[in-house]
């Protein structure tokens, strides 16, 4: 009747907001294993995976690993699969650089709520930090500097993250 909401409008924003998620992944792949193509992901598609669809610019600074409508950990599942572990670095440096200076934020949430943990990959983050330490062990030139640079921020971010 004129009152009942479909399946479709129930799942609103929800469903659309996670079938642009899983677009912006297949796109990912797709531009990243064309052939012969070296081109890096366009700066738009970073951004929708990072802030999500209907973030402002205004907020760019403001990415984190659950972000709604964003998908930061398929981002990082991207990077680290073709191996673009300065991307990821840099990834991870700002999502948890997010919670680091909101700190005191949140731990004055967190001692009214138990629903205030915050998702992050750490699995993902080590997964990182082994590639970028082969890496530096596998190149003493200037891909062994960059790979110790980017372990060097990703330790930094860990470090105030966790305090």
């Amino acid at each position: 009747a004129g009152g009942e909401e479909s399946g479709a409008e129930q799942r609103g924003g929800r469903f659309g907001t996670q079938a642009f998620g899983e677009l912006h992944r297949v796109a990912g792949e797709t531009m990243l294993t064309w052939p012969g193509a070296d081109v890096p992901l366009p700066p738009w598609l970073k951004a929708a995976m990072r802030r999500g669809t209907g973030a402002s610019s205004s907020r760019a600074s403001h990415v984190r690993f659950d972000t709604p409508g964003a998908d930061a950990p398929g981002l990082l599942r991207l990077f680290l699969r073709y191996n673009l572990l300065e991307d990821a670095a840099q990834l991870v440096s700002d999502c948890l650089g997010v919670d680091a200076a909101e700190n005191d934020v949140l731990a004055e949430h967190q001692a009214l709520s138990l629903s205030a943990a915050r998702y992050t990959p750490i699995n993902l983050i080590e997964q990182l930090l082994a590639r970028l330490d082969l890496r530096r062990a596998a190149s003493p030139d200037a891909g062994g500097l960059a790979a110790e640079a980017c372990a060097v921020t990703v330790h930094a971010a860990l470090k105030r993250w966790v305090k």
